[in-house]
């Protein structure tokens, strides 16, 4: 059917009018009638003839305004125009007279489940404005535009897909979350405030010689005297205080039954296939945004790190550096979000946690700087994965874990052992906002004497409870003294 659409109705009309016209001037012998004839059929012909060599070559650029976030509108504007005459212009100069060509039908394509496709006419060159709701994060591709030309008769049509298609970087959302309650997070502050006052006392200081303009309380009296000359004090730049988040993407710890919010969904990729997120994935990836937001807030430098101690940007379709792996300054927070925004599920490679040098904390576990606070972010695990995660980021650290499960009660074991180890753990299920799960973290460890042996793990044997020594008197008598 679509290669019957090179007419449009009033063509192929005249065109059967034409056969009909043809056969009675057979018929009848009279050549009128074939003059007619031949007129209805070539003209409709002639007419898709034209629009196949006379379409002109048009250029399209599209923007996003606002930046797109999943669940809300954002505005599309595409600018079709011919290309540029003039060098250093580019595609798109200033138009002398708008309408300089006949209107054009245009139709978008959209990402799957944004809605119906829309549509309208507009000059060339011209714009074409319209409302998108994307449904669900991720890195989609919007176009390329369908354009529709008729000929001024409406005798035929041409229908090509004009431009290629845009990259859209929809951003999850970003729930707010009071980060600063983080263990290791308060001591680190204070820490490296006591520093900063620490070093400008001290004759270790950097100096240089005193130059115009620089104020007297810089000058470092010490050094003058020794040297003899004007000297001034020059901090040494501190090194910033940086915190770790550990985004979990096996599938086995989102997808662990049939569940709701186990079931596999589609991710948007640009250039590849899409990858598969859930429910409950989307809940850690919008934490992971919430919470690096919050800590780059506090003036931390924010580690965005894998299970396996990579860059999560080398995995993410919509990150912008893919080698980039701490995030600080003013735009740290948009750029996480970026770096979140298309990143899917991914098999078990069959390799354990990462280890970091010092025994725990990976790359980024603290161990670059040791005593920084770590946040894990992962789903349902059982007795033995959190062992293997303690094992991997170390027992009794600044580490908080949150773990997405629809039904929490099946991470009930692996939460247990986390606070056993001096962890703080919860588990949410996905309809939970973050805030009401931030604020079970701070249940805190499980005491030692209230903890209760894991039943996943080989029971060991318990040393024998002291015996009594006869020799020893009660009630603290002496040997020889009446009681």
């Amino acid at each position: 059917m679509a290669a019957l659409r090179f007419l449009t109705a009033r063509g192929w009309s005249l065109l059967a009018c034409g056969a009909g016209t043809l056969v009675l001037a057979w018929l009848l012998g009279r050549r009128e009638l074939l003059n007619v004839a031949v007129f209805l059929v070539s003209a409709p012909l002639v007419a898709a003839a034209v629009l196949r060599v006379g379409l002109p070559r048009l250029q399209v650029r599209r923007s996003f305004t606002p930046q797109a976030v999943a669940g809300r509108e954002c505005m599309v504007v595409v600018e079709v125009a011919p290309p540029s005459a003039v060098p250093g212009q580019g595609p798109f100069p200033r138009p002398a007279r708008r309408g300089s060509r006949g209107p054009l039908r245009l139709t978008e394509t959209l990402p799957p489940g944004s809605g119906p496709p829309p549509s309208g006419t507009t000059p060339v060159p011209g714009t074409f404005r319209y409302w998108l709701r994307p449904p669900r994060r991720g890195l989609y591709a919007v176009g390329p535009l369908t354009v529709e030309s008729t000929d001024p008769f409406g005798l035929a049509r041409r229908t090509v897909a004009l431009g290629e298609p845009s990259p859209l970087t929809v951003l999850g959302p970003l729930p707010r979350v009071d980060a600063g309650q983080l263990p290791g997070l308060r001591g680190g502050m204070e820490g490296t405030a006591a520093r900063g006052t620490a070093s400008a006392d001290s004759d270790d200081a950097a100096t240089r010689e005193y130059r115009e303009g620089d104020p007297m309380r810089r000058v470092h009296w010490a050094t003058t005297a020794r040297r003899g000359r004007l000297m001034v004090r020059q901090e040494q730049p501190r090194a910033p205080r940086r915190a770790t988040l550990v985004l979990d993407r096996s599938a086995a710890a989102f997808t662990p039954g049939s569940a709701p919010s186990s079931r596999p969904e589609p991710v948007g990729h640009f250039t590849g296939a899409p990858g598969t997120t859930t429910a409950c994935f989307d809940w850690v990836v919008a934490a992971a945004a919430g919470i690096g937001a919050s800590l780059s807030m506090l003036g931390y430098a924010v580690e965005l790190l894998d299970r396996y101690g990579g860059p999560l940007a080398a995995s993410s379709p919509s990150a912008p550096d893919p080698g980039r792996a701490v995030f600080n300054g003013a735009g740290a927070g948009a750029e996480l979000r970026h770096v979140l925004a298309a990143v899917g599920l991914e098999a078990d490679r069959g390799h354990p946690p990462v280890r970091g040098p010092d025994g725990g904390g990976g790359r980024g576990g603290g161990g670059q700087g040791g005593g920084g606070p770590v946040v894990l972010l992962t789903g349902r695990l059982d007795g033995a994965a959190a062992r293997a995660w303690v094992a991997a980021l170390g027992p009794n650290r600044a580490v908080s874990a949150l773990l997405a499960d629809g039904l929490p009660e099946g991470s009930a074991a692996a939460v247990r052992i986390f606070r056993e180890n001096g962890w703080r753990a919860a588990a949410a299920p996905p309809s939970l906002p973050l805030e009401q799960a931030w604020l079970a973290l701070d249940m805190g460890p499980v005491p030692p004497d209230q903890a209760r042996p894991d039943p996943t793990r080989p029971a060991q044997a318990r040393p024998a409870p002291p015996r009594p020594n006869p020799t020893r008197p009660r009630n603290g008598a002496h040997p020889g003294q009446d009681r």
